[in-house]
């Protein structure tokens, strides 16, 4: 007897089988979250306000510290490290900023050890409150 030559057609599985037939799977999401929720618990407005709140306490130490004249053109405080940036509202004011921070320069070491610079920048435009 001469063999059955095979069929060209695949074979087709049981009913139910392949995954058109499937379950779809129950996908559980969390609960929506707003963008302000976010950035309050986990984001970077945390750190955020710490920076601020440490560029305002430095702000309002030199304001107390410095000659009256001299308190108005300071516009705010920097401190990046081991590095104090005052800015000041122009070039003219920023010079004489310089001039009245040495006889500060020690009390700033007693305040924070860590500084071993402080600078005297002018700052920009828009910071300033001019325009």
């Amino acid at each position: 007897m001469t063999k059955k030559p095979t069929q060209d057609k695949k074979t087709i599985g049981k009913k139910g089988s392949s995954p058109a037939y499937r379950r779809p799977r129950i996908i559980r999401r969390a609960p929506v979250q707003t963008v302000a929720g976010i950035m309050k618990e986990h984001g970077w407005m945390q750190s955020l306000q710490k920076v601020r709140g440490q560029q305002h306490e430095w702000l309002e130490w030199f304001r107390a510290a410095l000659p009256e004249e001299l308190r108005a053109s300071l516009v705010n405080v920097l401190c990046k490290g081991e590095e104090l940036t005052l800015l000041a509202s122009s070039g003219g004011w920023s010079a004489r900023l310089r001039f009245a921070l040495d006889p500060l320069m020690e009390k700033i070491r007693e305040r924070a050890p860590d500084i071993v610079k402080v600078r005297v920048r002018v700052a920009p435009r828009a910071a300033s409150g001019e325009q």
